[in-house]
């Protein structure tokens, strides 16, 4: 028994850790989707200034469509040379990228917990009114909707169809009938003779023995 709680033991801790590994990983990814959303986001951003800038200098429309989307300069890269550094910057906006996702989850959350509330609510009132006019008896909580199934009525052709069948189908059993019969009837024939012979045979038996 100790064994087995040993081994339970060790199960449950490797199902934690799988399960942590998962929810990190499931993170990341969506970290790494909100970071490119963002990008994509700062860059249309960027190509709408830069075409409205075109277009107040007087270029037209297609060369400042044109150069404000392939035209663009990379932005200068301000990041400080040591790596230890870039890397702390970059897990802290990896951070702050995490805290927004978890904030909007749990926006989500409770407004789908608030809608939820408020259609019971409404239910509830729709019901009472409803058992007030008499249309339907007993509390709200304790009621209990019956589908009526409908009868799967056939149509016209497919009982015509159906009615052919049948007819087909009868002359072939009728057929087959007198046959079962012919062969019933040789069966009870071929098991009769044996008997019959067996008779006749001790018959002759008897007839040769009694002039003796």
């Amino acid at each position: 028994s100790k064994r087995m709680r040993e081994e339970e033991e060790r199960e449950k801790q490797i199902k934690e850790r799988v399960e942590k590994e998962l929810e990190i990983r499931i993170m990341d990814k969506l970290i790494n989707e909100k970071m490119q959303e963002d990008s994509e986001e700062r860059s249309k951003k960027e190509e709408a200034d830069m075409y409205a800038n075109l277009i107040a200098r007087g270029v037209n429309e297609e060369e400042a469509r044109l150069k404000s989307k392939f035209g663009r300069k990379k932005p200068i890269d301000h990041s400080p040379p040591n790596i230890n550094i870039r890397r702390r910057i970059a897990l802290k906006q990896r951070e702050s990228v995490k805290a927004r996702i978890l904030q909007e989850q749990a926006a989500k959350a409770e407004k789908k917990k608030q809608e939820a509330e408020k259609r019971s609510a409404d239910y509830k009132k729709y019901d009472e009114m409803m058992e007030k006019k008499g249309e339907i008896s007993g509390p709200w909580s304790r009621r209990r909707r019956v589908p009526t199934k409908k009868r799967k009525t056939r149509s016209p052709a497919n009982q015509v169809q159906l009615k052919e069948t049948e007819k087909e189908v009868k002359p072939e059993a009728a057929a087959s009938t007198p046959e079962l019969k012919d062969t019933e009837k040789e069966v009870k024939v071929e098991a009769a003779t044996p008997v019959n012979e067996k008779e006749t045979k001790s018959d002759e038996k008897v007839q040769q023995q009694s002039p003796k």
